[in-house]
């Protein structure tokens, strides 16, 4: 990718229209921990992140991909009536949808730097 194209990608996530109570939701309620994986005498563990919501029986890891996480947040959030869009297909396009999903990969991507 060339600069000028980074910069209208970084403009246009800017620009894009979110639902931020959803996204201020999401922030109030994680806690990220750390997981080791292997024994006490590894010099080079595996350390996995489990991201937990507050007040929730919802966690998930790093290993999933951000699609997995993008549904099983979504999921999460009508199952505790935050959002009461249907069932999440992302083969349509439904404005109100695509906010909550905006918000759910930008806080994604913070948490996840």
């Amino acid at each position: 990718m060339t600069l000028e194209t980074n910069i209208r990608k970084i403009l246009k996530e800017e620009t894009q229209d979110i639902d931020m109570g959803v996204l201020n939701f999401l922030r109030r309620r994680y806690e990220v921990k750390e997981v080791r994986i292997g024994d006490e005498t590894d010099e080079n563990p595996i350390l996995l992140k489990v991201i937990e919501f507050k007040g929730t029986d919802y966690s998930f890891t790093t290993f999933r991909s951000k699609k997995e996480m993008t549904q099983k947040i979504y999921n999460m959030l009508q199952d505790y009536a935050v959002i009461q869009l249907g069932e999440y297909n992302p083969n349509v396009f439904n404005a109100d949808e695509q906010k909550v999903v905006r918000a759910i990969r930008v806080f994604l991507n913070e948490i996840l730097k």
